[in-house]
């Protein structure tokens, strides 16, 4: 009988004890080591739950190279900065930002943000990219918001050697700005809606917007003030109120395997491309331009406009447009407009 009750005794004590342990050990991490306290460290990767941990990691990061994981929604209070010079990458589950302005890139040898959920209130911008040397940084697989309608610019790119891929950016004023610091810029396989002014604002050259699909806005792609030697290729642009594609001051460009269709029954004016004053040597080919016209609504819609004679030496070809109103208007005679498919739905 004593044994049983030894036996019954020693029960509890086992239990309590595992329940003590399993209490204690708040985090497991990867390697299967017990983590009691937030933001730990293995070998060169950072485990975050505070902003205090991010914080602190891209401090001990510095000029070295490290891994920063965040482990759940984290909000933020002040704009975090990455300037020491290092190479990062930044991965986990998400940031929410009460700061008008969520991150920095300023100074870093090389930095990749990718796999994150990113959410802000009252922004400036969600990201900036200042990238001091114009070092190579990566955006991939990024889903950010504006919870305020219409707030600020999702990602600003004032450097050099940017790629942006497979990011969702909506709800913004502006979707990505492209500024005239920035070139080498690809944006590629992005889903871009819901902004009242530009999907894309582009004043900077030699940038790629390749494959992406942009919906709900005032303009889907600008190009402007001197900006040139941009590849504009293989978008889906619909639902916008102005232009599809609008050229300002801006040369030789290439627009080309676009699909430009369904405009907003919204419209302020519609163009599918514009060609705007002093837009010269641009090449518009094998574009798609359908389901323009918006009758209902008194709007006279256009495939490709001119909107004066200041326009110089562009080639507008092998297009095709259906259902559109006017097709072209307002070429200059330098422009050349030709072997184009022109026709309208029975």
């Amino acid at each position: 009988m004593k044994r049983y009750q030894s036996i019954l005794i020693l029960i509890p004590i086992l239990v309590g004890a595992f329940i003590g342990g399993f209490i204690a050990c708040m985090f497991i991490l990867p390697n299967g080591s017990c983590q009691e306290t937030a933001g730990e460290t293995v070998g060169n990767t950072y485990y975050c739950y505070t902003e205090t941990d991010i914080n602190t990691s891209l401090n001990e990061i510095g000029s070295g190279e490290g891994t920063i994981v965040l482990r759940q929604n984290i909000t933020i209070t002040s704009t975090l900065v990455i300037d020491g010079g290092g190479d990062y990458l930044i991965e986990g589950v998400g940031l929410y930002s009460n700061t008008s302005n969520t991150l920095f890139i300023s100074n870093a040898r090389s930095c990749i943000i990718r796999n994150l959920f990113l959410e802000g209130i009252n922004l400036n911008y969600m990201i900036s990219i200042s990238n001091s040397q114009n070092n190579p940084v990566r955006l991939e697989n990024l889903d950010m918001r504006s919870k305020t309608e219409y707030s600020g610019i999702g990602i600003r790119v004032s450097s050099d050697n940017v790629w942006i891929q497979d990011c969702q950016v909506q709800n913004f004023h502006q979707g990505i700005y492209i500024n005239t610091f920035a070139s080498e810029v690809t944006v590629q396989s992005c889903v871009l809606s819901h902004f009242d002014d530009a999907a894309f604002y582009i004043v900077g050259d030699f940038n790629e917007i390749i494959s992406n699909t942009i919906e709900d806005c005032v303009t889907a792609i600008g190009l402007y003030s001197g900006s040139y030697e941009n590849t504009i290729l293989d978008n889906d642009i619909s639902a916008y109120k102005s232009a599809g594609i609008n050229m300002y001051h801006s040369d030789n460009n290439i627009i080309s395997g676009n699909y430009i269709h369904d405009n907003s029954i919204e419209v302020y004016y519609n163009m599918g491309i514009l060609v705007g004053s002093d837009s010269d040597y641009n090449l518009i080919i094998n574009n798609y331009l359908r389901n323009l016209d918006n009758p209902d609504a008194g709007i006279v819609a256009y495939g490709v406009r001119f909107t004066n004679t200041y326009t110089h030496y562009n080639v507008v070809t092998h297009n095709i447009l259906q259902d559109v109103e006017i097709a072209f208007n307002g070429a200059s005679t330098t422009d050349t407009v030709t072997e184009n498919t022109i026709f309208t739905s029975p």
